[in-house]
């Protein structure tokens, strides 16, 4: 690859990660309209990445590197060329009669800052420590405010110094604050907010077991995200913290037998281990962190059905929309947000068949498989324990599709992205 300036390397490129990853974990949901466009902060940063980043590596007399890209990121664009390509399909084919050109847009912008990533990912892999330090950064301030939030809401902080308690500000940054005993912190809601945790949390277990030169500030990152996960209560997220922590512990007891385990990491696991069941014991104190609704959660995958109450619902919502759709649209999809056609669906998968039919069903399909088996690949052949990370999270996100819609919230999709980035520029580094 072709060398860029030495300051052009340590401090713009640097500043441009930090500042596109905390616009994604920090109030990334604020919008407002701009010539009928509904425009996000978080659009800005997509906007802001791409200018800085061609603008400074196109200057005249620097060598830019070439956009490379493997077999794995194909996929990958070629869902969200379709996402992106969608609406505008949807109205030339006469499915819908407006286009949405912000969903359009949107998802236009979020190809072009991932093909420019990975494109780049050689390069844009020596920002590690740039990335860590942003991610700690905006850990900790939604640790703060979420913490403050859950005091608020056991009666120990006034409310009235809260802006999530201002109608003005809600309604203004269309903030979606769920009171009953959920926390948000900085994000829409809580589920936004637990996805977002549990993919961090995955990516620093990896660089962690990887003995990157920045481990120490990866396990405080860890510590964090794990706490705001469980501080979200989100179910799904739980959930599949519990599935991918299997093959972690996998990977963990396999290294005790070959005596390859450090004891700072065996330490470290111990006192995870004492922290979830602090947080356990403090969610059955004070009837925090809706322990009940885990436990139904899991008697759902037990196959006991009527054990939760919002998975019944989901049960019925899923039935009209699947009626609408063989009635209404089948078999190419609504080709815009199904939202406007069945209203709730509450499922990931569905709403692609919805949306799209077989085809976005299978394009996403093809993302996670072909992620997940090239992480455990580059795992099993060069000892890459950020490509087994990687593979997790495609494995979380597979398990959050059924419930929710975790690759829609743009933070956890470019926690994603950096995973996959941080994959294929990372080998061995035993």
């Amino acid at each position: 690859m072709n060398a860029l300036p030495v300051y052009l390397e340590t401090r713009l490129f640097n500043w441009i990660i930090v500042f596109f990853t905390l616009s994604l974990a920090l109030f990334s949901f604020i919008s407002f309209d701009l010539y009928g466009l509904s425009v996000q902060v978080v659009d800005i940063s997509f906007v802001f990445a791409l200018a800085g980043v061609v603008s400074l590596a196109s200057r005249a007399g620097y060598a830019v590197p070439k956009l490379r890209f493997r077999p794995v990121d194909l996929p990958i664009f070629f869902h969200l060329a379709l996402l992106s390509l969608f609406p505008i399909l949807g109205y030339l084919f006469g499915i819908v009669s407006i286009v949405d050109y912000s969903a359009s847009l949107r998802w236009a912008l979020v190809l072009g800052v991932a093909a420019l990533l990975l494109g780049w990912a050689d390069f844009f892999s020596r920002a590690e420590v740039a990335f860590a330090r942003s991610l700690l950064l905006a850990g900790c301030l939604n640790v703060i405010y979420g913490t403050a939030m859950l005091l608020e809401m056991l009666g120990l902080l006034p409310s009235a110094v809260f802006p999530h308690n201002n109608p003005t500000i809600v309604e203004l940054l269309n903030w979606k604050v769920d009171h009953f005993m959920r926390v948000p912190a900085l994000f829409s809601g809580p589920n936004q907010l637990g996805w977002y945790a549990l993919s961090v949390f995955i990516l620093a277990i990896g660089f962690i077991y990887q003995r990157s030169g920045s481990r120490l500030i990866w396990y405080w990152v860890a510590g964090l995200h794990l706490y705001l996960l469980f501080l979200s209560t989100s179910r799904t997220a739980v959930i599949a913290l519990f599935v991918v922590g299997f093959l972690f512990f996998s990977i963990f007891l396999r290294d005790i037998q070959f005596e390859r385990v450090s004891r700072r990491l065996i330490i470290t696991v111990f006192s995870l281990c004492f922290f979830l069941t602090s947080i356990f014991a403090v969610g059955n104190q004070f009837e925090v962190f809706r322990l009940d609704g885990l436990a139904r959660a899991f008697a759902v995958l037990s196959g006991d059905l009527g054990g939760d109450g919002s998975f019944q619902d989901r049960l019925y919502y899923w039935r009209e929309a699947l009626d609408v759709f063989y009635s209404d649209f089948s078999p190419l999809g609504t080709m815009a947000a199904p939202t406007h056609f069945v209203g709730v669906i509450d499922s990931g998968w569905l709403s692609y068949f919805i949306q799209g039919g077989p085809i976005l069903v299978a394009s996403f399909s093809l993302v996670l498989i072909f992620v997940t088996f090239y992480g455990f690949r580059k795992f099993y052949v060069e000892g890459s324990y950020i490509g087994l990370s990687l593979s997790c999270l495609a494995i979380a996100l597979a398990v959050g599709q059924i419930t929710l819609s975790p690759f829609h919230y743009l933070p956890v999709l470019f926690i994603f992205i950096f995973s996959l980035l941080f994959t294929v520029s990372e080998g061995s580094k035993e």
